[in-house]
C-alpha cells in the first residue's frame, strides 16, 4: 500500500512538472515570409529564434509590434558568437559577418498577436 502511494505521487509530481516547467506554444500560427515575421497565438511560454544573415558593415534595422492579453514578452539579438547585442536603438551594425539570431521570450502570454520586421542596408 506503501508503495502504491509513493507511486502515485511520483506519477502526479511527473505531471504536474511537466504542465508547469515546460515550453508550449498553444494555437501558434507563424508566418515567415520576406522580412517579415507574424505569429498569433493562445499561450506562449516559450522562446523563438529567427535566423537573419548580415554581412559585417551591414545594419539591420528592425521594428517590432506586440499585443496580448497577460504575460512577459522580451527580445534579444545575439551575434554569431552568441553575444547578446543591444537593441534599444532598434538597430545594429554587424561587426562580422554570419547569422544574427533574434529570440523573442514569452513568459505565460496569452491571446498574443506579434510581429518583427526588419531591413538590411
Amino acid at each position: 500500500m506503501k508503495k502504491r502511494l509513493i507511486s502515485l505521487a511520483i506519477l502526479v509530481l511527473i505531471i504536474v512538472s511537466y504542465y508547469v516547467f515546460t515550453d508550449k506554444k498553444v494555437n501558434w500560427n507563424e508566418n515567415l515570409e520576406g522580412n517579415k515575421y507574424e505569429v498569433t497565438f493562445s499561450y506562449f511560454n516559450s522562446k523563438k529564434e529567427i535566423p537573419i544573415q548580415i554581412e559585417k558593415g551591414q545594419l539591420l534595422f528592425f521594428n517590432n509590434i506586440w499585443n496580448f492579453e497577460h504575460g512577459t514578452l522580451g527580445l534579444s539579438i545575439f551575434d554569431p558568437s552568441g553575444v547578446s547585442l543591444e537593441t534599444k536603438h532598434k538597430q545594429i551594425k554587424a561587426e562580422k559577418s554570419g547569422i544574427y539570431t533574434v529570440v523573442i521570450y514569452g513568459e505565460k502570454l496569452e491571446n498574443g498577436h506579434l510581429i518583427f520586421s526588419w531591413e538590411i542596408k
